[in-house]
């Protein structure tokens, strides 16, 4: 009887934040940039881009970039190879020699953060966005940033990432993915940001500057670079200084995971930085969501193992919990034409709290391989 009133107590919290999640969302809904929407013409913006071993997708995100609707001399491209194995370096300097883009491209060998950090010093403009190498980018994504920049007040960016997805497994990797954007975006819209991804980002060098200088967290070396920044922009600048920009035509599509086993190794990637966390809003979201899944996880074992009883008490938790989701996605996935995804949905809840518990946990001890190097932490 007790573990049933604090299911009701917990389903309550929930739906209040998904709640204010879904206030999050109207909040983005009547504040959405356009393409049509003048921007400052004298305003330029640099792309820095933190490459290791991506000769098969760094061609493509070339190409995006030339196919940008502002004009190729309003932007500059800095490219810092980090330490590839491959000819990625060859490839990209190849195609790019064909344009009429400004660009340089610069080693380091010090993993992702430094990359990034040695790309943003040699910016030549105040604005700099990020993306990774294997994201495809839409052709209206830079002059999105710069209409988001108008405002003085603004000292980073964050734009809508989904995965590209091929078949069922694909398709629930996205999901659960999109839901992290989603929410990440809702909060951001709300003023207390808890998530954001560095394939779809921008910053203003200054803010930038600042705030890296900060960070106590530079050991993980691959790891955490978007949301470490982000949290500390909000403690300089106010949770008013981050804009999430909620619209298709600057939607980011990066590949899912090929398999269920390099899933699992991006999950604990990024559970890995949890313990590095200092922001009270993260840590207070991911506690809460890790908490509902475990008292969903103990009406499972109430009801199977010690009432001895078809598990009605965990499905019931389950279907209340993912009412208020579903309404809140289907809204968010509705603006990048995402809704069939949410097809699926009712099974991911299912699944939702048998491994987030895990990889919450998990995180605290692992040290995860991402591109043939081990991440440290």
């Amino acid at each position: 009887m007790i573990l049933i009133l604090v299911a009701f107590v917990i389903l309550s919290f929930y739906a209040a934040l998904i709640t204010v999640y879904f206030e999050g969302l109207n909040r983005l809904n009547a504040n959405k940039i356009t393409a049509q929407q003048e921007i400052i013409p004298e305003i330029g913006i640099s792309v820095v881009i933190a490459m290791r071993n991506e000769a098969k997708n760094i061609a493509g995100i070339v190409d995006d970039l030339i196919l940008q609707s502002i004009d190729n001399k309003r932007f500059e491209l800095i490219l810092v190879d980090d330490n590839s194995q491959d000819n990625s370096v060859e490839i990209a300097k190849r195609k790019l020699d064909k344009t009429q883009i400004r660009y340089s491209i610069l080693h380091s060998d010090g993993g992702k953060k430094a990359a990034l950090q040695k790309g943003v010093m040699a910016s030549a403009y105040e604005i700099v966005a990020f993306t990774d190498a294997d994201c495809r980018l839409p052709k209206q994504w830079l002059s999105g940033f710069l209409q988001a920049f108008k405002s003085v007040d603004i000292q980073m960016v964050s734009g809508p990432v989904f995965f590209d997805y091929v078949g069922f497994s694909q398709k629930m990797m996205a999901l659960e993915f999109g839901s992290l954007v989603a929410s990440g975006a809702a909060s951001m819209a709300m003023g207390f940001p808890i998530m954001v991804n560095g394939a779809n980002m921008a910053v203003r060098k200054t803010a930038w500057l600042k705030v890296r200088g900060d960070l106590t967290n530079n050991e993980i070396a691959d790891s955490g670079d978007d949301v470490f920044t982000m949290s500390n922009i909000r403690q300089h600048f106010g949770a008013s200084a981050i804009a999430f920009i909620h619209s298709h035509t600057l939607l980011v599509t990066t590949p899912a995971p090929d398999n269920w086993r390099k899933w699992s190794t991006q999950r604990l990637r990024w559970a890995s930085k949890s313990k590095s966390y200092r922001d009270f809003y993260i840590i207070t979201t991911a506690l809460f969501i890790s908490f509902v899944s475990l008292v969903q996880l103990a009406l499972l074992v109430q009801d199977v193992f010690f009432s001895h009883r078809f598990p009605t008490d965990f499905l019931l938790f389950t279907l209340l919990k993912w009412i208020p989701d579903w309404i809140f996605l289907q809204g968010f996935f509705k603006e990048y034409h995402k809704k069939d995804l949410l097809k699926l949905s009712l099974p991911v809840a299912l699944l939702y709290p048998f491994y987030i518990p895990v990889f919450a946990i998990a995180g605290l001890f692992a040290r995860p391989r991402w591109k043939n190097r081990r991440i440290l932490a």
